[in-house]
């Protein structure tokens, strides 16, 4: 962890190094506290936290001195008009050095730079919070007269404190913005639902008048078949499909009502489903944070127990201590033979009165020698102190002697190992430079040679050809041997001749085969053909190895010339080669019929004939030939790369090695000193005792000599009652017995002592275990069992409704399958009654006007007195008038009927377009559910996230709070300290509610915080301060006069505490910092990552204990702040 290292002002209201524990003295007025706005206001604290209610107020204006009428007038120079600056040097955990300058400008305002560089507020801001110094939650100092207020603060103070620390603060706008959002979709779904209920009800109006309308219809057709008897037989046709259709529809709407019903309860019950859901989920999270604080409730009762039974085993065991002393000294009295009764005691005072009496002089002189034996053996004693002390040190630093010899054989034997390894990594390094050096020789070389043929085949067009075609082939070999595994390459790059003399020569022999692709057998070669087709890759000759058949070796050809061999002789594959002279020898005067080939590539046939050969397509043979070249620089080319990547890794290797080489043997070095301090300090303390033990030894010479003349003046008094006693002198009495009575008295108070603060301890802390914890936990066991008790009812209730809800589910289905199946069959049937009603008010418009027809020709016939055979009745009692007048009442009547029922002939179109919204409205409806569980998504999310960093800070607050509440009130007679703890308000969201802070100081009832006293509760803001700086530890920490309410007693403690966990500081040889033109510079590490503190007091207990001093005076003739530092380190304790 970093640490403040120097502050450095310009023009400030009030500077120097800053060890892990620095005291900042200086009497009241002297400008202590403006050290603590410089700090705070160069770490960027606004200036309304500071003793300023502007910047202009902080920049030191100096005074002002001038002369009037002969008189010296001193003012305060606020006129004048400057600007100020605070720079601190801040060294992090790697040592490295960063400048933090804040500076306030004519104008007020403030500009930051950082190693110099002018950077924004947030940007600086966001360098500071990178070392763990917090601006807004101010964790690295504490202002003059804060202390108190820490503890006093208010739970939701304290909570807005943890969650400043923790982070979780950074999510507040966040998750309020969430919550919004969140009710807002819930709003907006239960609307949605709302929209879609009301439109339900729409639909099922509209059904309703769809069924009016069909009752108009009805009404409609018996107006037209009153009057029409001849229409029964269509009456008849129609009256079954009329019957069943009031059946079907009565079933329908009765299916629907309860399909309405059933959906009316679901939707009734899925709130409190929802309800119970949330209650259960709740009273499960409840139930379980109240069996965790029940597990930490018990396990302080097992711990409070358990100090009980510490304190009673400690109880029992003094008591045992004291009886086997009491037993002891009576065992050592009676050893000696001889018991100090009252008796006795009289008989030795009446003699010592009597030697007293006898002679003013000889009592004077035995009071001198008394007292004389009494300093000379306290000389004594403390001398054989003094010596036994050294002799003790003197075998601990032997024994520190022999583990730091063993250290430095282990270092020495460290060190010539890590010697041997690197002389073994430079001799591999060594080894792959050579090889390196001679690889690129020859690639270099060998491109020589390559560059001379590339030049000689430049010059043809045909060449350039070929080598686009062979860098085609050769991806297309590639993408073969990808694909297919028994692709081996291309004869070219699988042959190889011996020397490269033979590589024209080979290229000739192989010919058209030079580019053949070998393949494992004949499968293969047919599956690379249609691959290249349907890849358009060109054409190839592929070779099979399984269907090639080479033919017998003539073993007589290997001695036809001796500059001449078979192939087979001196290539990997049949290729025949020869000097030109011997090719012709062989063929023309051995007359041998067999195939011969020069070095420069021409060919004698088994005809005869010669072809090829440099003169010929020699540009084409050198062509081939370059393959083998070609594929040997390339070859060349990956052992480089191998060798020069072996040696970029061995390099860092090697690094690493000197670096090991270098702190071995800085350890050897250490270890060294170490053994040379040591053995330095060893002869010190023999030469210590060598001198004291002649002061010792005449010490007690010289006692024995005032013993034995004061023996020679009671000599003559004592001689009976030594007799009787029992020894030889009075001085053996005194020495022997007396002393012992008096040890044994002392040993006895001391027991009495203990034991009698082991009862108070005893009682005080089962006191503490039978009020506080236990009620406690019974308090919190009760409330266990009544969520639990509330929660199982939830449960059972949640169960009841989940059942009822899958009986309407089941329900429900049935009655929807039923519906279905009744809507089929109506809207079959009313399909069969639209086509019949049709078919009957045709035939009822063709009734009306037969019946019209009639009814004229029979009043015609009357009018006119014809006679008509009629089946029935007469022509006399036809009523022309009252038929007519019968007629219109029907038509009336029927019309008045159908006015009632006030049909809507667009029923059914409303009812679509009102089926369709109701489509609409359930998509938006789901839109809107959907939009709201996302945004409670993302509310949870936010929310875990807040409360998991919240109680992160928490759990290790509320667990580390004691032990520092504890270390600070430790003490010999309470060595268990106080008891600190916290408590949360709401612990579902405990960012919402507060966190309560309780503290018991030793020997105390628990009692509110604001009733403590002032040092009781500074004490308790220390503890929460200490304990919120270990979580996030800021790397130090400014106090400014926290022990103002302090006793003595108390400020020894903190300044213990604050010394034990104050930092280490850089060793004493460390290399001072080098500057990199930045301003950062190079420290090497502390010892130790602790605090830094830097402490404003005027208690002399506590700055001596600190490892420097800063003190602050005022120069009255400048009106300003100067300081003088001092190392405590360097003076012993």
């Amino acid at each position: 962890m970093g640490r403040l290292v120097q502050l450095e002002l310009e023009n400030f209201k009030s500077s120097g190094q800053f060890t892990s524990f620095t005291a900042v003295v200086g009497p009241n007025g002297a400008g202590k506290s403006n050290l603590m706005d410089a700090i705070s206001f160069v770490l960027g604290v606004k200036s309304s936290h500071l003793r300023s209610s502007q910047l202009r107020d902080l920049v030191y204006r100096g005074r002002t001195v001038e002369t009037r009428n002969g008189h010296v007038i001193d003012e305060a120079g606020d006129q004048n008009e400057r600007s100020a600056w605070v720079k601190v040097v801040y060294e992090d955990d790697h040592g490295f050095t960063i400048n933090f300058q804040r500076a306030i400008s004519v104008s007020g305002t403030s500009e930051y730079r950082i190693n110099g560089r002018v950077v924004t507020q947030q940007t600086y801001n966001q360098a500071l919070e990178n070392q763990n110094i917090l601006v807004r939650a101010k964790n690295f100092l504490v202002f003059q007269g804060d202390v108190e207020a820490v503890a006093s603060q208010s739970p939701k103070d304290l909570t807005r404190l943890v969650e400043q620390i923790s982070g979780s603060w950074e999510l507040h706008q966040r998750y309020t913005e969430l919550e919004k959002e969140q009710d807002t979709a819930a709003e907006q779904s239960t609307f949605a639902y709302n929209k879609k209920r009301a439109v339900a009800a729409e639909v099922q109006q509209m059904l309703y008048k769809l069924r009016s309308r069909r009752r108009w219809a009805r009404c409609t057709a018996n107006r037209l078949l009153g009057p029409a008897s001849s229409g029964r037989g269509w009456t008849l046709a129609f009256r079954p499909s009329r019957r069943s259709r009031p059946r079907r529809s009565k079933l329908s709407t009765a299916r629907s009502a309860r399909i309405k019903l059933v959906e009316q309860k679901m939707e009734g019950r899925q709130p409190t489903l929802a309800g119970l859901g949330e209650k259960v989920a709740h009273a499960e999270r409840k139930a379980a944070r109240i069996g965790e604080n029940v597990g930490r409730a018990q396990e302080d009762v097992d711990r409070q127990r358990k100090i009980v039974e510490e304190l009673d085993q400690e109880h029992q065991r003094v008591q045992d201590a004291a009886t086997r002393f009491d037993e002891q000294a009576q065992a050592a009295q009676a050893r000696r033979g001889t018991q100090i009764n009252e008796a006795t005691m009289a008989e030795y005072n009446r003699l010592s009165e009597q030697l007293r009496s006898e002679s003013v002089e000889d009592a004077y002189r035995r009071d001198t020698l008394d007292r004389q034996v009494q300093l000379m053996g306290e000389a004594a004693r403390r001398a054989g102190d003094k010596l036994g002390a050294l002799r003790s040190q003197l075998e601990s630093v032997e024994a520190s002697g022999h583990a730091v010899q063993q250290q430095q054989q282990q270092a020495q034997a460290d060190l010539a190992a890590v010697q041997q390894e690197m002389q073994q990594a430079r001799r591999s390094v060594e080894a792959a430079k050579s090889d390196h050096e001679r690889l690129v020789q020859l690639e270099v070389e060998l491109n020589e040679k390559l560059s001379g043929v590339l030049k000689q085949l430049a010059q043809a067009r045909a060449d350039q050809r070929e080598s686009t075609r062979e860098a085609r082939l050769r991806d297309v070999i590639s993408a073969l041997q990808r694909v297919f595994s028994g692709v081996h390459g291309r004869l070219a790059e699988l042959v190889q001749p011996t020397q490269q003399r033979y590589a024209i020569g080979v290229a000739t022999v192989l010919g058209r085969h030079v580019d053949a692709i070998v393949v494992d057998q004949q499968a293969t070669a047919i599956e690379c053909i249609n691959y290249m087709k349907e890849q358009r890759a060109g054409q190839a000759t592929f070779l099979p190895l399984d269907t090639l058949q080479p033919q017998a070796t003539n073993d007589s050809l290997r001695h036809v010339h001796t500059g001449a061999r078979l192939a087979t002789d001196v290539l990997k594959l049949a290729v025949l080669h020869a000097l030109s002279n011997v090719a012709r020898h062989v063929c023309y005067e051995r007359r041998l019929e067999v195939k011969a080939v020069t070095l420069d590539g021409s060919v004698i046939h088994r005809s005869g004939l010669i072809t090829g050969g440099t003169s010929g397509r020699g540009s084409g043979q050198q062509a081939q030939a370059r393959r083998w070249e070609a594929a040997e620089v390339e070859k060349l080319r990956r052992a480089r790369d191998r060798l020069t990547e072996e040696l970029h890794n061995r390099r860092p290797y090697l690094s690493g090695l000197e670096t090991k080489l270098q702190l071995s043997r800085e350890s050897l070095d250490a270890v060294t000193r170490k053994l040379e301090g040591i053995a330095s300090e060893r002869k010190h303390i023999e030469r210590q005792i060598a001198e004291g033990e002649p002061t010792a030894q005449q010490a007690e010479d010289d006692l024995d000599a005032v013993r034995r003349e004061r023996d020679e003046i009671a000599e003559p008094i004592f001689v009976q009652f030594c007799q009787t006693v029992g020894v030889s002198s009075v001085d053996e009495f005194e020495k022997q017995l007396l002393v012992a009575t008096e040890a044994t008295a002392e040993r006895r108070l001391q027991f009495t002592t203990h034991l009698s603060r082991l009862d108070s301890q005893r009682e005080f802390e089962r006191q503490q275990l039978a009020e506080a914890t236990q009620s406690s936990l019974e308090g919190l066991r009760a409330n266990l069992d009544r969520e639990t008790a509330d929660m199982a009812a939830l449960v059972q209730q949640l169960e009841g409704l989940r059942s009822e809800l899958s009986t309407l589910n089941g329900k429900y289905g049935d009655v929807s399958e039923d519906v279905g199946k009744a809507r089929q069959g109506l809207e079959e049937g009313q399909r069969e009654l639209d086509q019949m009603s049709k078919e009957f008010s045709a035939k009822a418009t063709e009734l009306d006007r037969v019946m019209a027809d009639k009814f004229a020709v029979l009043r015609r016939c009357k009018l006119e007195d014809i006679r008509l055979p009629l089946l029935q009745g007469s022509l006399e009692a036809l009523a022309l008038e009252a038929t007519t007048s019968q007629f219109a009442d029907d038509i009336a009547r029927l019309s008045a009927e159908i006015d009632a029922l006030n049909p809507n002939p667009h029923a059914r179109e409303r009812l679509e377009a009102a089926r369709q919204r109701l489509r609409e409205i359930e998509g938006e409806h789901n839109v809107a559910r959907q939009a709201a569980k996302d945004a409670k998504e993302r509310f949870q999310t936010v929310r875990r996230r807040r409360h998991d960093l919240f109680m992160r800070c928490y759990s290790h607050l509320a667990s580390g709070i004691d032990h520092a509440y504890k270390a600070l009130t430790q003490s010999p007679v309470f060595p268990l300290g106080g008891t600190a703890y916290l408590a949360l308000e709401d612990a579902d969201s405990p960012y919402l509610g507060g966190i309560k802070y309780h503290a018991m100081p030793p020997l105390k009832r628990f009692r509110d915080m604001d009733q403590l006293s002032g040092g009781e509760k500074s004490v308790a803001a220390l503890a929460l301060l200490f304990s919120l700086q270990a979580f996030r530890p800021a790397p130090f920490f400014v106090l400014d006069e926290v022990d103002a309410a302090l006793d003595l007693a108390n400020v020894s403690k903190l300044a213990n505490y604050l010394r034990e966990h104050a930092r280490a500081q850089p060793e004493a040889d460390a290399p001072p910092a080098t500057d990199d033109g930045r301003g950062a510079g190079r420290r090497r590490p502390p010892k130790e990552a602790d605090f830094q503190f830097i402490v404003i007091s005027l208690k002399q207990a506590l700055y001596e204990r600190a490892k420097s001093l800063v003190g602050i005076y005022r120069d009255q003739a400048e009106n300003s702040s100067h300081v003088l530092t001092v190392d405590l380190e360097q003076f012993p304790a």
